[in-house]
């Protein structure tokens, strides 16, 4: 199991804080890209590189709508790199993926298999549809990229 895709319409709301509910944060910084978000309110700036607190004060805003959004996470003070496949991924310190396109198709990779089965969890309670557990023998994905 190398990650799980789904499909969800959260539409306006706080979909990556509900995404990441039960899942401890604190020790990764997040390389962020590919982000169009809109929002009624204004929105915490993205750089690329960001801690949890970009998190937090996205639950302050409370309501958003990711249209698209690459999110790859690493533990603190690990060296951060583009990846452009998934060996790259796999050859990187970076633990965890999130990929939202079109703000509804969601594709998440990550190394830890306890933090993927929490993320499928969540992605239930998004009510998403369509999970589906990518595996070696079935992942089309050749970029990790949302364009």
């Amino acid at each position: 199991m190398r990650g799980i895709e789904f499909v969800t319409d959260v539409g306006y709301g706080d979909v990556l804080n509900r995404l990441f509910a039960g899942i401890l944060l604190d020790n990764y910084e997040f390389n962020i890209s590919e982000a169009e978000i809109l929002s009624d309110f204004k929105l915490p700036d993205i750089s690329s590189k960001m801690d949890v607190r970009f998190f937090e004060r996205l639950k302050m805003c409370a309501s958003y709508y990711v249209l698209f959004v690459n999110i790859q996470a690493y533990r603190k003070g690990e060296k951060q790199q583009k990846i452009n496949t998934y060996a790259e991924f796999l050859e990187s310190a970076c633990q965890f993926i999130i990929l939202v396109a079109d703000g509804c198709y969601f594709e998440i990779y990550a190394k830890d298999k306890q933090l993927l089965m929490q993320l499928i969890e969540n992605a239930i309670t998004l009510d998403a549809k369509d999970i589906k557990i990518k595996t070696d023998y079935d992942d089309g994905r050749t970029r990790m990229s949302v364009w």
